[in-house]
C-alpha cells in the first residue's frame, strides 16, 4: 500500500515520524525478546543433547567394561 506525502503538512509529517520511531522501538523490543528465547532454547537443546551423548557413553563404556571383564 503506497501513501502519497505530498499533501502532507509538515506537521502531520513530524508527527508521522515520531509514530514511526515509537513503532520501531516496539519492534526492537519485541526482535530481542524473540532473540533471548531462541537463545535459551538453543542452549536448553545443547545441554540435553550433551546430557544424553554423556550418558549414551557412560552406557557403552560400562557395557564394554563388562564385556571384557570375562562375561
Amino acid at each position: 500500500m503506497e501513501t502519497n506525502y505530498e499533501n502532507f503538512s509538515r506537521e502531520d509529517l513530524i508527527e508521522l515520524v515520531g509514530q514511526q520511531r515509537q513503532e520501531l522501538i516496539v519492534l526492537e523490543a519485541v526482535k530481542n525478546q524473540y532473540m533471548k528465547h531462541l537463545e535459551q532454547v538453543i542452549e536448553h537443546n545443547s545441554v540435553e543433547t550433551y546430557r544424553k551423548t554423556v550418558e549414551k557413553n557412560r552406557e557403552v563404556a560400562k557395557a564394554t567394561t563388562l564385556n571384557t571383564a570375562g562375561f
